[in-house]
């Protein structure tokens, strides 16, 4: 049972009063509304735009799914593109709903994919570096899951804090460990295509969605719908990352990576054919 407070969401709650019998899936519980207008394009749908862009996660998810496993990529990046599919899911639910328990489903599978990738980070050479490091993470998963489950309804910023810390670690080693360390003829663009992706998703979509949300409802112009652009851009910037790590450890193994195209449009790594790494 939620506060009367907790039935307005926290920020980009403009003060408009929705009519009751056009919500099938009642008041909104969630601790945030984006900018989106509720339930103005379907009855079952609250946020429309958003709802359907979500979907994206999915599409990089299963493409990303089935070439990992047609070219015996690691274990771990498996995991990486099933939570990233467990990702769209769960932000398609919350968008559609703006339910409490629906945010959660959409809020924890993005810490899960995110120290699914830290761990691919940390352990990125042909020899496992720290045993312990797993279970550390299941450990750490397990308290996080708890704590965003007790608290985030009330401090939703904690969640985005934590988040924000992981990917900027994440992009750090891709620059580090990776970029720094690339070759002449080695896909250089690959980890720009990666990050300039995210920073505009981050500073051309998130921010100026709450920052401006006011005005693009409460005038004549048109909204823009930041968010539903956010989850496209992020998408493609996970799978970029993913696809630059795995073309540095196909490396490692001496497995000829190289970057090919589906569809000539969507890169991935392409290896030569060798017994399939269990990490």
């Amino acid at each position: 049972q939620h506060t009367a407070q907790h039935n307005q969401p926290y920020c980009l709650s403009l003060g408009k009063t929705i009519n009751r019998s056009i919500m099938y899936w009642g008041e909104p519980t969630a601790s945030i509304d984006w900018c989106e207008e509720n339930y103005a394009n379907s009855y079952y749908i609250a946020e429309w735009y958003n709802s359907w862009s979500s979907l994206f996660f999915c599409v990089m998810g299963l493409t990303g799914l089935y070439l990992n496993v047609k070219q015996q990529s690691l274990k771990t990046a498996w995991l990486g593109s099933i939570l990233l599919i467990v990702v769209g899911l769960g932000s398609f639910a919350f968008h559609a709903t703006l339910l409490y328990s629906s945010q959660m489903a959409d809020e924890l599978p993005m810490s899960w994919a995110a120290l699914s990738w830290c761990y691919i980070q940390v352990e990125r050479g042909p020899k496992e570096r720290f045993p312990m490091l797993p279970r550390l993470l299941w450990l750490y998963s397990l308290i996080t899951t708890a704590w965003q489950i007790a608290l985030t309804h009330s401090f939703p910023i904690l969640l985005e804090v934590q988040f924000g810390l992981m990917f900027v670690y994440i992009m750090y080693i891709n620059y580090r460990h990776y970029y720094c360390k690339l070759q002449p003829g080695d896909p250089h663009f690959l980890f720009w295509l990666y990050a300039i992706t995210a920073l505009v998703a981050f500073f051309g979509c998130w921010i100026p969605d709450q920052v401006f949300c006011y005005y693009w409802r409460n005038s004549a112009w048109f909204n823009p719908q930041l968010h539903a652009h956010w989850h496209v851009l992020m998408a493609i910037s996970s799978h970029c990352g993913m696809t630059l790590t795995l073309f540095f450890r196909a490396k490692m193994f001496n497995r000829a990576p190289e970057i090919r195209y589906l569809f000539g449009v969507l890169p991935y790594c392409h290896q030569r054919p060798s017994p399939p790494d269990k990490r």
